[in-house]
This record gives structure tokens, C-alpha cells and sequence, in this order.
């Protein structure tokens, strides 16, 4: 019986295969099915265009076409992934280089800034209110600051 499968493959057979594959890759996670199912609806179309009757013929020329569009598939969505910027998901290290005006003085190396609408916990050297300062790391939750030198006073 399970001869007789494979002996009588015809194009249809690819198609339904190759839908089959699609809806499993709803189910499934990653990208493996998909491309598969690329490789059996294509196995289709040249069975169906080239009128190739030899199973043997049909599920090795599957084979490559799943490889390939694999192969392929997987180059391309390397290709399209946005860049992955080394501070997302790390808030706080998008404020390094950053500067602010001390809204709380920074007194035994603890104090306070705004950026933005948030006033950040500090760590530095002690500074009066008023002092801007520059991010210079992130530790935990902390902003790493040093004074800013005032390059216009002489």
C-alpha cells in the first residue's frame, strides 16, 4: 500500500504536501516547514510543467528544492532582520554620553538628575545642585556621572 503511494505521485500530490508543510509552519516554531513546503510546491510545478512520472525523480528533485530554498530562505531573513542596536532591552545604557543639570546634589557619591520626564538615582564624585554632569556607565540601576569642566572659565 505504501508503494502504491509513492508510485502514483502527481503534481496535485506536491501541492497538497506543500500545504500541508505551510499549515504546519503555523503551528511550529522557526522557519524550517516553510521552506520545505517552498521545496513541494515547487516539486509541483516542474512535475506539472515537465510531466516527470518517476517518484524517484519527483521526491529527489523535492529534496534539492527543499535544500535550496532553505539555503536561500534562510540568507535572505538574515538579510531583512533590522540591526540589533547592543542597547535594547538595556534602557539605562542609552544614557550613557548623555548630559543633565543635578536636580539633588550628589552627597557621600549619591544624588539625583532629570533626563527627560525621569529623575534618575546618580553616582559620582560629591557636586552641588546645579552641576552638569555627564553619564559615563551604568551600574544596575544607577547612572555612573562625572562633572562636566567648564572649558569657557579662566
Amino acid at each position: 500500500m505504501s508503494m502504491e503511494l509513492f508510485t502514483s505521485l502527481t503534481w496535485w500530490h506536491w501541492y497538497l504536501i506543500a500545504i500541508l508543510l505551510l499549515g504546519m509552519e503555523l503551528l511550529a516554531p522557526g522557519a524550517f516547514f516553510l521552506w520545505v513546503g517552498v521545496g513541494a510546491g515547487l516539486t509541483g510545478v516542474l512535475v506539472q510543467v515537465m510531466g516527470i512520472a518517476s517518484w524517484q525523480v519527483q521526491c529527489l528533485i523535492f529534496v534539492v528544492l527543499s535544500f535550496i530554498s532553505l539555503f536561500v530562505g534562510r540568507r535572505v531573513i538574515r538579510r531583512a532582520r533590522p540591526e540589533v542596536h547592543s542597547t535594547l532591552n538595556r534602557r539605562l545604557a542609552q544614557y550613557v554620553g548623555r548630559s543633565a543639570v543635578l536636580e539633588h546634589p550628589i552627597e557621600n557619591g549619591v544624588g539625583k538628575a532629570r533626563f527627560g520626564d525621569t529623575l534618575w538615582r546618580v553616582r559620582g564624585t560629591d557636586c552641588p545642585a546645579g552641576t552638569r554632569i555627564t553619564v559615563v556607565a551604568v551600574d544596575g540601576s544607577d547612572l555612573l556621572v562625572r562633572p562636566e569642566t567648564d572649558h569657557g572659565a579662566g
